[in-house]
């Protein structure tokens, strides 16, 4: 009696790819999560002259992708090859022991003032931060496990029948 493992090897090769492809995955998916804070925390900073609001970015700036708020309040990305771009490649995700780490910065020399609060040039008073950051990142980080769910199914079953 013979048997056909044909089908199993096949489905044991799926696998083999779908482990190779999974830190892709995963790198991809938090740079949608950092886009989504990037596009937060800019449409809560305050604006003057738009120097910090503008200068908020994401990784290592060298090839990224970008956001902005089209006017319907939408978020649109776009691939931007900047050395000042708000945005990220799959670079800017770095592995950190059995951590990917992506990181949000603002260059501005003031920009820490205005996220957590400073006290006025006399230190008669004390100016409450706005914490557009730290709040964006705590509001994605409260719809990630949804997200992931969501979009790491619909990866699985894609992989699932790419033969």
């Amino acid at each position: 009696m013979s048997v056909d493992i044909s089908e199993l090897i096949n489905f044991r090769d799926r696998f083999k790819r779908m482990e190779s492809e999974f830190e892709t995955f995963l790198k991809k998916f938090l740079i949608k999560q950092a886009l989504d804070v990037l596009a937060k925390t800019k449409e809560e900073t305050p604006t003057d002259t738009g120097l910090l609001k503008n200068s908020w970015t994401i990784g290592d700036q060298t090839l990224a992708i970008g956001s902005r708020t089209n006017r319907s309040g939408e978020t649109e990305y776009f691939q931007v090859d900047s050395a000042f771009a708000q945005g990220a490649s799959l670079d800017s995700v770095v592995r950190d022991g059995d951590m990917l780490v992506i990181t949000i910065s603002n260059n501005v020399e003031y920009a820490k003032y205005v996220e957590y609060g400073h006290m006025t040039r006399g230190r008669s008073k004390w100016v409450d931060g706005k914490f557009m950051c730290s709040l964006a990142i705590i509001d994605v980080k409260r719809k990630i496990p949804a997200r992931f769910e969501r979009e790491f199914s619909a990866w699985f079953v894609e992989k699932m029948r790419e033969n």
